[in-house]
């Protein structure tokens, strides 16, 4: 049907002259659009991570500490806060999650909005109560709704105690918008007309009254944006933020201290969390992300007002009434249609658009904790093997817990003892030092292969290289090589005069590494000495070195050292450290490094101005009087630690990589060992019970207080030496000389 000529939408201008007629649009929609690339992208082109600390960095020729300067160093091109994390970092970080946050709340508020305004504005008894409905939610402060109704949810909530405070009352400047518009449609004639036509109440709203407010939606929705995004920024001034922050230890000596900072940023946490002294430097960390909202807020403004301008720049159809039922429906439903039809279109299709930009926002923000996360290398996983004291160079401890408990296959005995823990080959070999001399490898049945002689006492745990080499550290601070079939490859005696103190350790290049007292000793697979790496400040050490992730450093204790040569790498990671504390430098099997101290664990990673070191993961050691005799983190990046002496029970607790506590358990177990973790934190734990002598346990975060499995070894007055799970069979060794095998 041909519409007549005066009943024609004018013709749009042409989209050059649109943007330039409407300024307001153009400079509104760059605004608009440049946040939502941020918002996707900002976290993929981060030069840090959002809970990266780095403490000392070197800005203009100097070295600074934190808080850094901003514009005096690419690195931090905004400087940092007061707990070196960079601000430029947390900036792109903090737009998704806004965004994400406005979008939603805009979304809720336009939807009530046109219902109640709709209601309001197109019925009479209904309309007058929502009116008055509409009316009181006007005249109460939208900031004193959404603070009282945060508090009554809850802030620890998160999403949903905001969404429900933002949208409580904030939809009622839309639905009164709405009302009155939907109050000049519903006094149209053609609006009476189809009255007396017979429609009813939906089709009105539906066919007549809907396709006018259509137009609407778009600058409604901006400006509730917009307002969104004013009403985040002044809660999160208030101290109201997503998340409710998290602790930073910062200082103390005995007694640490620690302030409650933001979390993962969001622009309301930015400025709630910047409480810094006017008076003693510019306050950048409100500076920043002030500056952000205000720029987000004005930009949703612009793009309102300039979509208003747009829907208007047309003139109204005429409206024309004829006696006939088609002229009507022509009049009520085809001109409806074709009355300013882009308009109408426009404000379904920026909806849509915003709709989708939201899952936009939303999916990568899902899967953005990767980049915090990374995958550990193909090394770490040894499925087929278990290569030296603790499963690997890297000393994970990663192997799959028997999900039930296992019972005894066989064992055997070194009437002279046993060194330390086993190695397993992949085809099932068993190798373990007995101390006197002697270097044994075992079937997978039990039965004795082959048992060779050691020119002195040896040392902790056999290790075991990719082409099947076994090495065997000694008390004289020597270093064997053995053939598959037990024959002697050489030997190697290190120029540092000190015994061995731990078994070895095989690295990806083929390298050795072995601890003599407070110093690591290289050797090359061919059996020569490379470097030897001291700290005089290390006390009698007897545990193994573990290779860091990359390769590039080798920890003993507290302690970092070169690969290439040596040296002692400076790592100033945790500053004004407690004088009791042990301090220990550990790969986590998430491919992370951490660097543990008393009762919490804090990732770190070396960068070109230092080390940078993220949140730190611990728990309040509450009527604890010990510290843990063995901490690591899993595959997923749960961290467990482990408190037992040879006077107290077994304890384990678990915490989440969000530094929550999800688990804790006791066991009346004593000298406990831990001998697998697997990667949801099930952990298999060997020691002294009370009454059934050696036993072993499996423990996990979500077992509430029974464990797993618990089976009794007996070997009354025995305690774990080392130990090891490889395709389900558990090898464990024990004090006075035995190796027993559980499936």
């Amino acid at each position: 049907m041909t519409l007549p000529p005066d009943h024609q939408a004018a013709p749009r201008p042409e989209r050059a002259r649109l943007w330039r007629s409407n300024p307001p649009l153009a400079a509104g929609g760059a605004i608009v659009a440049l946040l939502i690339v941020v918002a996707i992208a900002g976290p993929l082109v981060a030069p840090h991570g959002p809970l990266e600390r780095t403490l000392v960095a070197e800005i203009g020729g100097r070295t600074r500490g934190v808080p850094f300067p901003p514009f005096q160093s690419w690195e931090f091109p905004l400087g940092s806060d007061r707990f070196g994390r960079d601000l430029l970092s947390r900036l792109l970080w903090a737009v998704r999650p806004t965004l994400l946050l406005v979008t939603i709340v805009a979304l809720l508020r336009l939807a009530l909005g046109l219902l109640i305004g709709t209601v309001a504005g197109s019925s009479r008894l209904p309309g007058r109560a929502l009116s008055a409905l509409t009316d009181a939610a006007l005249a109460v402060p939208v900031l004193v709704v959404a603070l009282a109704a945060i508090t009554a949810v809850g802030i620890e909530r998160g999403l949903v105690a905001f969404i429900v405070g933002m949208c409580l009352t904030g939809w009622a400047e839309t639905a009164q918008i709405v009302r009155a518009q939907t109050q000049l449609v519903a006094a149209r004639p053609f609006v009476q007309a189809a009255h007396a036509l017979g429609a009813n109440g939906p089709q009105i709203l539906i066919r007549h009254i809907g396709r006018h407010l259509a137009p609407l939606l778009g600058t409604l929705l901006a400006f509730e944006i917009s307002a969104g995004l004013l009403l985040a920024g002044s809660l999160g001034f208030l101290g109201y933020f997503i998340g409710g922050g998290v602790w930073i230890i910062t200082d103390g000596m005995a007694i640490p201290q620690a302030e409650r900072v933001a979390g993962l940023p969001e622009l309301g946490q930015l400025i709630g969390s910047a409480e810094v002294r006017i008076s003693s430097r510019p306050p950048w960390e409100m500076i920043f992300p002030g500056l952000l909202i205000v720029a987000a807020i004005l930009g949703f403004a612009l793009l309102g007002e300039g979509l208003r301008r747009y829907t208007t720049m047309a003139p109204p159809r005429p409206s024309r009434l004829t006696s006939a039922v088609a002229a009507i429906e022509e009049a009520t439903v085809v001109r409806a249609g074709a009355w300013d039809g882009l308009t109408a279109r426009t404000g379904s299709a920026i909806i849509v658009a915003l709709v989708g930009a939201a899952a936009l926002l939303w999916w990568p923000y899902r899967s953005s904790s990767e980049r915090e996360s990374p995958q550990p290398a193909t090394a770490f996983a040894t499925p087929n093997g278990w290569s030296a004291e603790r499963g690997d160079p890297y000393g994970t401890l990663r192997a799959p817990v028997p999900p039930s408990a296992p019972a005894l296959r066989w064992q055997f005995a070194d009437p002279s003892g046993l060194a330390g823990g086993p190695a397993i080959a992949p085809d099932g070999t068993v190798y373990v030092g007995g101390i006197s001399g002697r270097l044994h490898a075992l079937a997978p049945d039990g039965s004795t292969r082959w048992s060779a002689p050691i020119q002195a006492e040896p040392v902790g745990a056999p290790a075991l290289a990719p082409d099947g080499t076994i090495y065997m550290a000694d008390r004289r601070g020597g270093l064997s090589a053995f053939t598959p079939a037990g024959e002697p490859r050489w030997r190697f005696q290190s120029s540092y005069r000190h015994e061995a103190t731990s078994g070895p350790i095989v690295g990806p290049d083929g390298t050795i590494y072995y601890a003599l007292i407070d110093a690591v000793q290289a050797v090359s697979p061919t059996g020569e000495g490379r470097w030897v790496g001291r700290d005089p400040e290390l006390p009698y050490l007897e545990v193994s070195p573990r290779l860091s992730p990359d390769g590039a450093m080798v920890f003993l204790k507290g302690s970092a050292f070169s690969t290439e040569d040596g040296s002692q790498l400076p790592l100033p990671i945790v500053p004004d450290e407690p004088a009791f504390a042990e301090p220990v430098l550990l790969v986590g099997a998430d491919g992370r490094t951490y660097y543990s101290s008393e009762h919490r664990l804090v990732p770190w990673r070396r960068v070109d101005a230092g080390v940078a070191v993220q949140q730190a993961l611990g728990w309040p050691a509450r009527n604890t009087f010990s510290m843990p005799s063995d901490v690591g983190v899993t595959r997923a990046g749960t961290a467990w630690m482990l408190y037992s002496t040879e006077f107290a029970d077994t304890r384990v607790v678990w915490i989440g990589g969000d530094g929550q506590q999800i688990g804790e358990f006791f066991a009346p177990m004593r000298a406990s060992r831990a001998i697998a973790v697997a990667d949801d934190g099930t952990l298999q734990v060997c020691g002294a019970a009370r009454s059934r002598g050696l036993s072993c346990a499996a423990f996990s975060p979500a077992a509430g207080e029974e464990p797993l499995w618990e089976v009794a070894i007996g070997a009354p007055g025995a305690l774990a030496r080392g130990g090891a799970i490889v395709d389900g069979r558990t090898y464990l060794v024990t004090d006075d000389g035995h190796l027993y095998a559980l499936e």
